[in-house]
């Protein structure tokens, strides 16, 4: 057992390690074409682009680990700035907006775990699911077009030491994430699940309720994020995070996380986000077409991919 275990954390290192490389490796190369993307105007913007994009990648990172799946994180959160943007305009507090948007997002994610705890459906095809339901919220809480807000800029633009406060949030989520996953009882359990659930099960972890806190904090995380994306673009749009769950996902993937759960890290995420924005970022710089720039990302996906299913089929 103690040889097994010394050889994945040998393998999470490794993982780790080569994309620290690649990450390093793909500074130099966009600095000899571009000089001025190693500037602190330039890593400040790469930071605050990924900032909202983030935040989620933090709690899709527990909610992969533990074996499940969200592809409804991008309707959602449009739909959520949809209904705080119609709260806030209808002169509710903003306070108390944001915290009924939170507690309503947290318990629309725990509804979709207790579909996924209490039934033999995969998480994927009841997400896909809520992906459409959200859409159609969104929609029909927008009537169909962008909803402006009059304030509520605080929590979006303003900035702390030159960043702006969603930045901050979405490093100190990060950094509870790795702490409890490293160091908890909740972290060895999520990986447990992950791994096992028979085996999970069978050693006492509640399993159900497990998959009902793990989607909870997901749509907490969601709620906040979307808070912060509306303050920051001052506008709520039904479509403004289509595609969402493809990019976190991908930044889980890439970051070591695979698909059958049990292993990665929030590290290799945060890694594997910072990978995605600085190749979006310096494809920018280099004014590559934007269609060119969907062929490099859906590229990068599908090797993250395939090496996910690699290391699920070698750990096997």
């Amino acid at each position: 057992m103690k040889t097994e275990n010394k050889r994945l954390i040998k393998l999470k290192f490794s993982q780790t390690t080569l994309l620290f490389a690649l990450i390093m490796m793909l500074v130099v190369a966009i600095t000899c074409v571009s000089p001025s993307f190693l500037t602190w105007r330039n890593i400040r913007n790469v930071f605050m682009q990924n900032a909202i994009t983030g935040i989620i990648v933090a709690s899709m990172t527990i909610v992969m680990i533990a074996g499940g799946i969200d592809l409804a994180v991008g309707n959602q959160l449009s739909f959520l700035g949809c209904l705080l943007a119609v709260l806030i305009n209808k002169g509710i507090p903003e306070g108390w907006s944001v915290l009924i948007v939170l507690a309503i997002s947290t318990l629309l994610c725990a509804i979709s775990g207790l579909i996924i705890a209490n039934t033999t459906a995969q998480p994927f095809i009841i997400t896909l699911g809520f992906m459409s339901v959200y859409k159609a919220l969104a929609l029909i809480t927008a009537g169909g077009s962008d909803i402006p807000i009059r304030s509520f800029q605080w929590l979006g633009q303003t900035q702390l030491l030159g960043v702006i406060i969603p930045v901050w949030i979405f490093l100190f989520l990060f950094l509870i994430v790795a702490l409890v996953l490293q160091f908890t009882k909740f972290g060895r359990s999520v990986y447990s699940l992950g791994s096992n659930e028979q085996a999970a099960y069978i050693s006492g972890i509640p399993v159900k309720r497990l998959k009902v806190i793990v989607y909870a904090i997901n749509g907490l995380f969601i709620g906040l994020a979307a808070a912060a994306m509306l303050s920051r673009l001052g506008s709520a749009v039904p479509t403004m995070a289509d595609g969402y769950e493809m990019t976190v996902i991908a930044a889980c993937a890439i970051g070591g996380i695979t698909l059958t759960g049990g292993e990665g890290s929030a590290l290799g995420s945060f890694l594997g986000l910072l990978f995605l924005g600085i190749v979006r970022n310096g494809l920018n710089m280099m004014s590559v077409p934007t269609f060119y720039q969907y062929l490099v990302n859906g590229t990068i996906i599908v090797i993250a991919v395939l090496l996910s299913n690699y290391n699920s089929r070698k750990k096997a």
